[in-house]
C-alpha cells in the first residue's frame, strides 16, 4: 500500500500559478544502508529511498498530471529519512540519537490548483475501494480540508475581484479573485487550520533560506485555489464585450474569466481604474482586518430614565469573547497591543477610523469623535 502526501508549491512570481505535488511512500522499498560516522552539516539532496516510482503512483490514484520533483526538509538518521507514521514497514531505523533535517528528493504528480482541489477532495476520503491501494498521510489530509474551505467559501459567493499590480511603476495589472473569510467562523476555522499544519507542509528547500509561516501557505493556497476555480467556473456566465471596446473596466471583467490575467490596456487608463479600485477596497477593511474588527457593546442602564451607553471596542476576529475596550487602547503608547497572545498593530488609527466608518451608518457616534480620545456614547431611548 501507498501512503500519499500532497505538498503545496506557492507561486514565485505574479504570472505563476502554483500547484499541488502529489507524491507517495512505499512500504516495497529496499532497507536503508547504515551511514558509518556522523552526519553532513550540508548533504546535498539524494532521491528519497522510499518514494513510489511515477508509474506505481499513476496505477495507484488513476491520475495524469506532469511529473515534478521537490526538495524537502525531512527528518533523517544515519538510515536515511525517518518513513512517515502512516507508513507500515519491518525496516531496522537508527533510533538511539535524535533525527536531524536533511535534504531528500521526492518525485510525483504535479496538478494545478483547479485539478488539485477537486483531487485533494477525493484521495482524503477514506473509502473502502481504495484503502488497500493507498492511505492518506497527514500532509494530503490537511490540503484536502483546506481545499474543502475553498469550495465553501465560492459557494457562498465570499470573493472579490482584484486589480493587483505586476511592477513598481503599476504599468501592468494583472486581475484576480480574493477569498473573503472576514466571519467570526472563518477566522476561527482559519486558526485551526494554521494552527494543524503538519511540519511536512513546510519542508520545501528554498532559495530565500527559512521555513514560510503556516498562515502565509494556507493563504496562498486559498487564494490561488478560489482564484483558478472562479475564473474556470465563472467563464461560461462571462459578460462578453466587443474586441474594439478599449474600456479598461470591461478588459479587466474579460481577465478575470480567462486563464490569463494580465489585463491588456493602456498604462494610463489602468492606473485610473486602479485609484477608483483601491478606495472600493478600503470600504472592505476600514473597519477592521484578519486580526480584530471594531466592536460596539450597548449597555442597558438601570433606571428607566438614565441614559443608555454605548461602548466601543476591539474585538479578535478568531475569538469574539475576546475584547478590549477602547479606553485600554488609547492608554497603550506603542503601535501594538498584545492581549493573550495575540498581537493588534496601530490599533488608535484603526479603532478611529472605524469609529469614523461607523459615523456614516449612524450619525449619533459623529457626536463623540469630537473628543480626543472617543471611548463610548451616551443614548436615549
Amino acid at each position: 500500500m501507498l501512503i500519499l502526501h500532497a505538498h503545496w508549491q506557492p507561486p514565485l512570481a505574479p504570472a505563476e500559478t502554483g500547484g499541488i505535488l502529489v507524491w507517495a511512500e512505499t512500504g516495497n522499498a529496499q532497507p536503508p544502508a547504515w551511514q558509518r560516522g556522523r552526519l553532513a552539516q550540508n548533504p546535498r539532496p539524494k532521491s528519497h529511498p522510499f518514494c513510489a516510482s511515477i508509474s506505481e503512483l499513476r496505477a495507484s490514484i488513476n491520475r495524469t498530471g506532469k511529473e515534478s520533483a521537490a526538495v524537502l526538509r525531512l527528518p533523517t538518521t544515519r538510515t536515511g529519512p525517518l518513513p512517515s507514521p502512516e507508513l507500515p514497514h519491518a525496516l531496522d531505523l537508527d533510533m538511539a540519537r535524535p533525527p536531524v533535517l536533511a535534504p531528500w528528493i521526492v518525485h510525483g504528480i504535479w496538478m494545478t490548483p483547479a485539478e488539485a482541489a477537486l483531487a485533494l477532495l477525493d484521495l482524503s476520503a477514506s473509502r473502502q475501494e481504495s484503502a488497500a491501494r493507498f492511505g492518506p498521510a497527514a500532509s494530503l489530509r490537511f490540503w484536502g480540508r483546506a481545499a474543502a474551505l475553498a469550495l465553501e467559501t465560492l459557494a457562498a459567493h465570499k470573493i472579490l475581484p482584484l486589480l493587483v499590480p505586476v511592477d513598481a511603476e503599476e504599468k501592468t495589472f494583472h486581475a484576480r479573485w480574493l477569498p473573503v473569510l472576514d466571519s467570526p467562523r472563518d477566522a476561527q476555522r482559519l486558526s485551526q487550520l494554521e494552527a494543524a499544519m503538519p511540519p511536512v507542509c513546510r519542508a520545501e528547500v528554498s532559495n530565500e533560506g527559512g521555513a514560510p509561516s503556516p498562515r502565509s501557505l494556507l493563504t496562498s493556497f486559498l487564494n490561488t485555489t478560489c482564484d483558478a476555480l472562479a475564473r474556470q467556473w465563472g467563464k461560461p456566465a462571462a459578460p462578453q464585450f466587443n474586441r474594439g471596446d478599449d474600456s479598461p473596466t470591461h478588459r479587466w471583467m474579460e481577465a478575470l474569466f480567462s486563464e490569463d490575467p494580465a489585463v491588456k490596456a493602456l498604462p494610463a487608463q489602468m492606473q485610473s481604474l486602479a485609484s477608483s479600485h483601491r478606495a472600493w477596497m478600503r470600504n472592505l477593511h476600514v473597519a477592521g482586518d484578519a486580526a480584530f474588527r471594531i466592536a460596539f457593546r450597548i449597555e442597558t442602564p438601570a433606571l428607566q430614565n438614565d441614559a443608555w451607553q454605548l461602548h466601543y471596542l476591539l474585538q479578535a476576529s478568531d475569538d469574539p469573547s475576546l475584547l478590549i475596550p477602547a479606553e485600554q487602547v488609547w492608554k497603550k503608547t506603542g503601535s501594538i497591543v498584545n492581549k493573550l497572545g495575540r498581537k493588534f498593530d496601530n490599533p488608535q488609527e484603526k479603532l478611529l477610523a472605524g469609529q469614523g466608518y461607523a459615523a456614516r451608518l449612524f450619525p449619533p457616534v459623529t457626536e463623540s469623535l469630537k473628543s480626543k480620545r472617543p471611548s463610548g456614547l451616551a443614548l436615549d431611548a
